[in-house]
């Protein structure tokens, strides 16, 4: 293959076609293939490529999709956050509050932890 070609199939995206054309000019001078038939191969080459990668992206889930469900699961709960902590923090100032499990409990409170 030409490095014209080589450069003309990465502009053009066909990596299918560039990977299979040698066998297939190989094939087509020792079967006599008319054009046509030729040019058919080569595309079905390229749209058999497509396919398994296709096939082979959703196979596997995109490792950006947990982590911007994460982004938006943050971002949603930040501006709750920050307001809750400004209502619960800081602990109230009583003496007879205790520390259970990072969570404050009243005396007399019932909550069992």
């Amino acid at each position: 293959m030409t490095h014209q070609l080589k450069e003309a199939c990465r502009e053009l995206r066909l990596s299918g076609l560039a990977t299979s054309l040698d066998l297939r000019l190989q094939e087509a001078t020792a079967n006599q293939l008319p054009h046509t038939q030729f040019l058919e191969l080569l595309l079905q080459d390229e749209l058999n490529v497509r396919a398994q990668r296709q096939l082979e992206r959703r196979k596997k889930p995109p490792a950006s999709a947990t982590s911007n469900r994460l982004r938006i699961l943050i971002g949603a709960l930040i501006p709750r956050l920050s307001a809750a902590k400004s209502t619960i923090w800081p602990p109230p100032s009583s003496s007879a509050n205790t520390v259970t499990s990072s969570c404050w409990v009243r005396p007399g409170s019932a909550r069992v932890v």
